[in-house]
């Protein structure tokens, strides 16, 4: 059995939340992962699927495919402008 903070250290999880500010924290920490680009997240979670059950080769092979298809999404247009611009991305919600 493995406390938050020690799950953390191991990589498990990517933050811990405070018990007495739990539900606030969540809730930005939500909406700040909704904010990004949904077809990004979208592929990210296929591939992370789909690799557990993949080869090396075939893993490889399907993230260059879906890195193609997330070139094609008009917010991966977005992101790259705001980030040379210095501004904060605007992403829409296209769908995979």
């Amino acid at each position: 059995v493995l406390d938050a903070q020690r799950g953390l250290e191991l990589g498990l999880c990517e933050r811990v939340f405070a018990a007495e500010n739990f539900a606030l924290e969540v809730q930005a920490y939500a909406e700040k992962i909704a904010a990004r680009p949904a077809n990004a997240l979208t592929l990210t979670k296929r591939a992370m699927r789909a690799g557990m059950t993949l080869t090396l080769s075939e893993s490889l092979a399907l993230e260059a495919r879906m890195q193609a298809q997330a070139f094609e999404d008009p917010d991966h247009s977005e992101g790259l402008s705001a980030f040379l611009e210095k501004r904060v991305a605007i992403f829409g919600q296209t769908k995979v």
